[in-house]
């Protein structure tokens, strides 16, 4: 049963993970307006609730907190999906997704 009030679009977005001062590469495999899911493909181990930055080329700069993890897949929530920058970028893709 879903528990998401968004409906998650599929995606293969490659994507950087900042964090300690390095970036890790990630894969985005699908996303909402506030959550995503990331198969992180380097040795980059995320804790419960830890906060990291994520950049991806169709976003931008992504502020989120891990929610879940199952091995190499997390499940994040965005924070600063309200923000101009990061709304931005999502909404025209929202607006393509609904004419489907």
């Amino acid at each position: 049963m879903e528990r998401r009030n968004e409906i998650r679009q599929a995606c293969e977005l490659s994507s950087l993970v900042l964090m300690f001062g390095c970036h890790f590469r990630g894969l985005i495999s699908d996303w909402s307006p506030k959550g995503l899911k990331l198969e992180l493909t380097e040795s980059l181990m995320l804790a419960d609730r830890e906060a990291f930055v994520l950049h991806c080329e169709r976003f931008g700069v992504i502020h989120a907190e891990v929610i879940w993890r199952r091995g190499v897949e997390i499940g994040a929530r965005i924070h600063n999906w309200r923000t101009a920058a990061v709304s931005s970028r999502i909404r025209p893709y929202l607006a393509q997704s609904a004419n489907y």
